[in-house]
């Protein structure tokens, strides 16, 4: 549960302008501005790129079974960790693998019985919920 049972179930905001801002309406009007300007830049970009946006009309029209024509990329460089170098991605990259490879060893010796074998440093359900050991 994210909340205690004590926190309140309803809440009231009460919205303010930012100071520099003599009124609530000043504030939303200059909001108001900056969104519009804002959109009008993408609506611009995409034009120029050839992109369209479907507009209310067609999104209405969409069935909910429609899929896109163009696939999205599912391939590429993992974003798990970051290097300053080659070099040091390389070698992460090689101590993830030989981790991984380790818990795939430990985790199969472990679910045929054998309860003393010992996991990779940096395991953590495993070790914590089931009991199992890891290298210290």
């Amino acid at each position: 549960m994210w909340f205690k049972d004590t926190a309140p179930k309803t809440l009231k905001l009460r919205w303010t302008a930012p100071p520099g801002f003599a009124r609530n309406e000043d504030y939303l009007g200059a909001l108001e501005v900056l969104v519009r300007s804002r959109l009008r830049e993408l609506r611009a970009n995409h034009r120029r790129e050839g992109r369209a946006y479907l507009g209310r009309t067609r999104v209405n029209k969409t069935r909910v079974t429609d899929q896109p024509k163009t696939k999205k990329p599912r391939f590429g460089r993992s974003p798990m960790f970051s290097a300053l170098t080659r070099t040091q991605w390389l070698g992460a990259m090689k101590r993830l693998r030989a981790f991984r490879s380790a818990y795939r060893e430990a985790y199969a010796a472990w679910r045929q019985g054998e309860l003393g074998v010992e996991f990779p440093l940096g395991t953590w359900w495993v070790v914590r919920c089931a009991g199992a050991q890891a290298v210290t």
